[in-house]
């Protein structure tokens, strides 16, 4: 089973940014999430720690996406597209890079569709382990 580690960066009161690596496989990219605010639902991002990731159907977004399981008193924690933090309610956005795409003075990740489906494609929609540094 493949591990999968997010190093956070930093934090800001709107968003958290880190970088995730596959450790069997040559794949990096960067990460966007709410910031820490103790774990609240919708509006925090999730504890540092080890979780099991499975590719399930999301009735919110109507398709298959990681889903990041077992997290404390929250569900439906889900590794999805999204360019801006405000797009997110407690979930994990991918990209490639960042720009101020809605010249808010806000850092927007980019091309978050493309990199979460090279994301899915390279760990086969297998289960993996997600490790939250």
């Amino acid at each position: 089973m493949s591990i999968v580690t997010i190093k956070r960066s930093y934090e800001t009161p709107s968003q958290t940014v880190g970088t995730l690596y596959i450790d069997d496989k040559n794949f990096q990219c960067f990460t966007l999430e709410l910031p820490f605010r103790m774990n609240q639902k919708n509006i925090s991002c999730i504890p540092t720690g080890q979780y099991i990731c499975l590719h399930t159907f999301s009735t919110r977004f109507l398709r298959s996406y990681y889903e990041v399981l077992a997290v404390p008193y929250r569900a439906g924690i889900r590794i999805h597209p999204a360019n801006f933090s405000r797009q997110l309610r407690g979930c994990i956005a991918l990209g490639n890079d960042f720009s101020y795409i809605d010249k808010d003075g806000t850092r927007d990740i980019t091309n978050s569709r493309k990199t979460v489906q090279e994301f899915e494609q390279i760990l086969e929609k297998k289960k993996f382990v997600l490790v939250i540094e």
